[in-house]
Formats: structure tokens, sequence, C-alpha cells
């Protein structure tokens, strides 16, 4: 088993000769993308937001897809993701995370946003007008010296921006007025045309004390007709899993959580399945029990996610629908997609590498490069062999779990063209065995 290990990413190329090598080994035409360092997935907050209960509209995720990150000034305390699709009004969630000044707890909200304006795939300058449903509140301090919402001043709030637009990113600003103290919001728009794994349309809710949530999934066409299982699982904070062993935790190389206080200290997040009694219990890939299994039909199918669930029991978690002959095919086919990420102080946020040159500063003359794109992973190596003969080892497929694991075939490539020399095919690629990678975020795997 060939593994990644402690690597990061040191320098990003926009531009990445890794998309040529995929073309050279037959792999595919991957084109390179660039990733936020910092995840645009929801971090969903403390369950000090009391009243505040979070709806998941009923909506599927067509090919194209626009998502978003705002900022305020450090002195401010607010930052906030969102993801929408949809003409002429983009259609999605935004969860935002913002701190009061005599509070020692934050909150995070997640609620619908609505979008209008420009089209973002015409460069040149744009104009858009942005509604977050349910962003604006009144706290109230307690005894203890943490903040909770008035559920009687929670509002709405439509705020126009202008930018620029590339065609494919956007950079947009808004001046906005709080409590009478002007400021500015910063932020960053991204098309995403590539489409999901299969359709779906996630329904229900989200409390601070119970979470229903029911996804109904359509089978890829290819799959229809075949066998197989339809499995429901989740990424974790490890310490609301149970049976998560010393070994797992000590030799765990996957996503860590993200806490309101970025001073928390990170927690792995495992892989988990609920019991009967709506407890997190920690399963490997092969071990998960599925929801289903029979003829995939075209009908497709409707899953219970969450039934009644204890919110407290689930805090931070993200849980996933997916299918496959098997569990373990499923998962390193990447044949399944999100579908919610509960409010937790610490959560789950597994995100895909970021596009470019990762290597081990401590380990000069050997390194990486990753391209991603959609659910498709593309790896290089640069390596020497025990003579000390440089080589190249390449693998490509599906990744999982949101971009931030990837299991496949690595393969040895060798005697071709030269730098300068006339052109030469190369030997065919010969198996060189699995490799597995695994990203804490999308800056170090």
């Amino acid at each position: 088993m060939t593994t990644l290990a402690s690597l990061a990413l040191h320098q990003f190329f926009p531009l990445s000769p890794i998309a040529l090598l995929a073309r050279i080994f037959g792999l595919g035409a991957i084109s390179s993308g660039r990733f936020s360092a910092r995840a645009c997935v929801p971090l969903l907050g403390a369950l000090a937001i009391s009243l505040l209960a979070s709806q998941v509209s009923a909506q599927t995720l067509p090919s194209d897809i626009i998502r978003g990150t705002i900022s305020a000034p450090s002195d401010v305390n607010f930052a906030l993701s969102f993801t929408c699709s949809g003409t002429p009004t983009c259609t999605g969630r935004y969860t935002s995370t913002m701190k009061g000044d005599n509070c020692s707890n934050a909150f995070v909200i997640s609620d619908t946003v609505f979008m209008t304006g420009s089209d973002i795939s015409q460069p040149g300058p744009i104009q858009i007008v942005l509604t977050f449903t349910n962003i604006d509140f009144n706290d109230q301090q307690n005894p203890d010296g943490t903040c909770s919402i008035r559920s009687d001043t929670i509002r709405s709030r439509t705020i126009p921006f202008s930018g620029t637009s590339n065609g494919t990113t956007a950079s947009i600003s808004a001046t906005v007025v709080d409590n009478g103290v002007p400021f500015q919001l910063t932020g960053s728009l991204k098309r995403d045309s590539t489409a999901p794994v299969f359709p779906m349309v996630v329904t229900g809710s989200i409390t601070p004390t119970v979470a229903n949530i029911s996804a109904a999934i359509q089978y890829r066409p290819q799959d229809v007709g075949t066998t197989g299982s339809v499995y429901v699982f989740a990424l974790a904070p490890a310490s609301m899993v149970k049976n998560v062993s010393a070994e797992a935790l000590a030799n765990h190389k996957g996503p860590v959580t993200r806490g309101i206080n970025t001073a928390d200290t990170p927690l792995p997040c495992v892989l988990a399945q609920l019991t009967a009694s709506g407890q997190l219990t920690a399963v490997s890939s092969g071990q998960l029990q599925s929801f289903l299994t029979g003829v995939l039909s075209s009908q497709g199918a409707s899953v219970n996610v969450l039934n009644g669930v204890s919110t407290a029991l689930i805090a931070g978690a993200v849980f996933y629908v997916g299918y496959g002959a098997n569990s373990t095919a499923m998962i390193n086919g990447g044949i399944h997609r999100n579908v919610v990420a509960v409010p937790g102080a610490n959560g789950c946020a597994p995100q895909a590498p970021q596009t470019g040159w990762w290597w081990n500063q401590a380990e000069d003359g050997r390194g990486f490069g990753i391209e991603v794109r959609g659910n498709t992973m593309f790896m290089s190596g640069y390596l020497y062999d025990e003579t000390g003969k440089a080589t190249w080892v390449v693998s490509a497929g599906p990744a999982a779990l949101d971009g931030s694991f990837f299991s496949n075939t690595l393969y040895h490539v060798s005697n071709g063209q030269t730098l300068t020399g006339a052109y030469k095919a190369p030997a065919p690629v010969t198996l060189d065995g699995p490799i597995t990678l695994s990203f804490t975020d999308a800056r170090t795997g």
C-alpha cells in the first residue's frame, strides 16, 4: 500500500502541466481548477442557537452551481458561505458564523439564500443582489456569559453587491450599516459546471432538538437494472462516536473538525452509522449496513437519512447517501453525495485538495502533482528508483467523501520522449499497486 503522508500544498499553479500528463497517459482530459483554502462547507454551530430551526428546502442540484464566500473586517467577527443553483434566481443555502463582542459563544446560522442579477458566466462588471433568510437578529446575554437569539427579532436581509467576473470566478463587495456603523463586505463567487454524481432531492428540517431529513435519489442510467445496495453513513467528530479504537485515532489521516473558535483543537472525523437508538457508532468502509438492497430501478429510491434523531447525539456530523454493489465499492468509487451537515460546536467539513504541486518540506526532491475536477482526481509523482533514476507514477479516478479520500491503482510510466528529442511513444504503463490519498483539509494530506 502506497500512502501520501504528511504532505502539504506549498505552491499553487492555476495552469498546471498535470492536465497535459493526463492526456499523454490516456487518462482523460482534466482541466485545472481553483479551490479555496477556506472551507465552503457548513460549519454549523453550537446548540446555543436555541429556537432557530434550519429548514432544508426541496431542491436538486443541476449542472451549473454557484459557490460563494463573504467576509467582513476582522473586528466584525462575521463570515458566510453559500451554494445556489438555478436561473434567473439562484436558490440555495447559506451558513454564516457571527460572534458578538460581549458573547463567549458564536452563532452559526444556516438557511435559504436567493441570488439575482448579473450572469457571472459573462466577463465584465456585475451587479447582484443576495437575500439571506433569517440572518438578522437581536441577542441577549445570559448569566453565564453566553448569548442567545431573541426569537421574536429574527429577520431576513437583502444586500446589493457589485464586482467583476472573468466568466468563471468573480470578486464582489458591498457596504452595509450595522447599528449605525458602516463596514465593507467582500466576497468571491465561483461557477461549478460539474454535474453531480447522481440526482438527489433533499427535504426536512434540523432544529436544536430533533433532526428529520429525507433524500430522494435517482440511480445513474448505467446502474439501472443491476443489483446493489443503498447506504446511509456519516463523517462525525470522534468525540460523538462510540467504539472508536485508540489505534484508529492514532493512525487517523482523514478530515478533522473545524470549530467555531479557531483556537479549538481539531478532532478526527471518523466514518460512522446510526444505531436504532440514534447513536453514532464507528464502522469501516466494508462494515456499512445497507438501507436497502435489490435491483436498482429507474424510479430511484426514497431514503430516510435522519428520522426523529436527537440533534445533540449527531452534532457536527455530515451525512451521506450512496449506493453500489457493496459498501467498499460505493466509497472508493465515489458513488455517494453529501446530504446534510448537522449543527455542532465542532463540525466535520471534508474538502478536496487544492490543485497544484504538493511536497513535504523535510523531503526535498520528491513530490506530487494533483488535479481535481468535480468527482475526479488525477495524481502524478516525481520520484527516484533504487538506482537514483528519475521516474514518474500516475493514478486517476473518482474521489470520495467530498474529495477528501482517494483509493485507486498506482501506475509506473517510463521510456517516453525526452525534453528536446524526437517523439518516442512511452512504454506501456505498469502496475505498481494500490494507493490511498487522504486529506485533512484542502492544503494538507
